[in-house]
């Protein structure tokens, strides 16, 4: 069960089992999955019944979380496009800029040539993971030459027109981040529950490498086995461990620099305008901080050369003798052609007697790999390499990024793209809409691998994410002589277009319908359903952009991933006869089922 706790899921398609209790009626469905049937076969010991289909059972996928594809790939090879000169507009430095502009990450001195670039002169990454509320910059300083922030203007007013950030006016407003009162709570309790996983990652690895040394597991140290270039199973020398920091948190975002220009307004609604935006991070907050494993084996090898000797002649016993073993096997499982069902019989036009069953079959595919296992001692070596984030690169990593030893290969801030929602004056939906998406429970941001049954569908559906990723909402900062309107800025990740429904497939309007069906499995009602609610991008999101909306990298051929947006109105509900009457709506709009005769 994945965390959004909805009894039926399945790993595949093929986990999930339905019974027509009564073929006349086609709703009187009762549906389970391969795993809860294996359980209950289990305990009643019927084990001598549908052996492939238990056999499958047991070796179904758990669930897990599939993260998106990683930014921190993007970002870097864009720098280095960028240090190519392939693409990007340099601009020259403000060195008057105010403090508040230009704190740590942000001072002039931080960027190398060409940086800093002009905004959108070339395009930014989208950010489309999750960032904790308490990793989020406090402040935002947005850059807002053309007078967005007062929601004064239609979006057509700005088309058809050039927008040049060379000659543009330095018109810039001191944002503060604002958390409701289910925000703070978050912010207290997710450090809390980061650290424990990771916590129980790090004992899990200790585990996976059969360690249970307590001085080890008591540093909060993690460990790397350096394997031999060659290894023969049977007993063998107790191999080395490298010991080493774990990998530093991001710090929470002080600042971060937000850009707004009217050539990328995706839409307008009633209350609301909404902008694709240039958002410059801290880089650490995207890009994870490098281990070069050069430097451990380097640093590795100059204690063993102080502790053993050049001739090994002063290695200890202890590391001499063959006190553990090295085992092989094979890992995965091999192809094979397994029988699904019957699915129906052909019968004899005279006598309607079955000729011959027609039986399915499906070939599921499998790897076999062969791996080495270690079993026994280990000699612990602490290495004091350190992590290093762009400030100083080793050699190894300089020569891998073309620069020389010393020189600085990046800023220490990152530009993404997000998506920039405004309010009009005098309307609160934006602060509601901030609130309901910072109660949220952490599953409605998270993709999951397999599939749920939910309520009252019958189909399988996708475990994505069923709203965008979060980043804040902000409001600016009181000033007694500004008597200009300026909107306070909840940012989200970008999730593509407003559906088409007649343009969808079923799957994909089954799919749609399953989101809102997932809200209010969370006791929540949308109460705004409309196709303008409903945002479709290609996918898989875990793969890189070109290789999104192909159906070459789902188990199911689908080929677009869906979000539901704008909850200015949810609420939570207090009736099912609520919950029945926007489930009514939702097929109505969906057209997925009967609700649209």
């Amino acid at each position: 069960m994945t965390p959004n706790k909805i009894q039926l899921w399945g790993a595949t398609l093929w986990d999930f089992y339905f019974t027509h209790r009564i073929p006349s009626v086609p709703r009187f469905i009762t549906a389970s999955t391969g795993s809860k049937l294996l359980k209950w076969m289990t305990k009643q010991g019927e084990t001598d019944h549908a052996i492939h289909e238990m056999t499958s059972a047991a070796n179904e996928e758990d669930p897990r979380e599939i993260p998106p594809f990683p930014i921190s790939e993007v970002i870097e090879a864009q720098e280095m496009n960028i240090r190519l000169g392939i693409y990007g507009i340099s601009k020259s430095i403000d060195k008057d800029q105010r403090s508040d502009e230009a704190k740590g990450v942000f001072c002039p001195e931080s960027y190398p040539a060409p940086w800093p670039l002009l905004p959108f002169s070339y395009e930014a990454a989208p950010l489309e993971h999750y960032i904790p509320l308490y990793q989020l910059p406090s402040k935002i300083v947005v850059h807002d030459p053309w007078d967005l922030l007062s929601v004064s203007k239609d979006a057509d007013e700005y088309s058809n027109k050039e927008y040049d950030w060379a000659s543009s006016e330095g018109r810039t407003y001191l944002y503060r981040q604002f958390l409701s009162e289910k925000g703070e709570e978050r912010n207290k309790e997710e450090p809390k529950a980061k650290k424990a996983k990771k916590t129980r990652r790090r004992l899990k690895a200790l585990k996976d490498l059969h360690i249970d040394d307590p001085d080890i597991l008591s540093d909060n140290l993690d460990a790397m086995l350096l394997v031999p270039s060659s290894v023969t199973p049977g007993p063998s020398e107790p191999p080395i461990l490298a010991l080493y920091e774990p990998a530093p948190d991001p710090k929470p975002a002080e600042i971060a620099h937000l850009y707004l220009s009217p050539a990328k307004l995706m839409g307008e609604g009633h209350h609301s305008l909404v902008a694709n935006a240039e958002w410059e991070i801290p880089r650490s907050l995207v890009v994870p901080d490098i281990l070069c494993y050069e430097c451990i084996l380097e640093d590795v090898h100059q204690t063993l050369l102080a502790s053993d000797g050049a001739d090994g002649s002063m290695k200890d016993e202890k590391w001499k003798a063959k006190s553990g073993v090295w085992q092989k096997h094979q890992g995965g499982h091999p192809t094979e052609v397994v029988p699904a069902a019957l699915e129906q019989l052909q019968f004899d036009s005279e006598h309607r007697l079955p000729i011959q069953p027609l039986a399915s079959y499906v070939l599921c595919s499998g790897s076999l790999e062969t791996k080495y296992k270690y079993v026994g001692p280990f000699r612990p070596i602490k290495t004091n390499v350190k992590w290093q984030n762009g400030e100083n690169y080793c050699a190894h990593i300089s020569k891998r990024l073309h620069i020389d030893e010393g020189t600085r290969a990046h800023p220490l801030t990152a530009k993404v793209s997000v998506v920039a929602k405004l309010s009009k004056e005098d309307d609160n939906h934006l602060s509601h809409e901030s609130d309901i998406y910072e109660e949220f429970p952490r599953h409605f941001f998270e993709h999951w691998n397999g599939y749920n049954v939910v309520v009252p569908l019958l189909n399988p559906t996708p475990v994505g994410a069923v709203v965008p990723q979060y980043y804040g909402y902000y409001e600016p900062q009181e000033d007694a002589s500004r008597d200009q309107y300026l909107s306070p800025i909840m940012l989200l990740e970008k999730c593509g277009l407003q559906v088409a429904v007649d343009n969808l497939n079923m799957d994909d309007r089954i799919e749609c319908a399953s989101l809102f069906f997932r809200l209010h499995h969370e006791g929540y009602l949308h109460e705004s359903v409309y196709p303008r609610n409903v945002l479709g991008q290609k996918g898989p999101l875990d793969r890189p952009v070109y290789q999104r909306g192909t159906g070459d990298f789902t188990e199911d051929g689908r080929k677009y991933t869906f979000r539901l947006i704008d909850f200015g109105r949810t609420r939570e509900y207090n009736s099912p006869s609520q919950r029945s009457h926007e489930e009514m709506v939702v097929g109505k709009m969906t057209k997925h089922t009967w609700y649209d005769d």
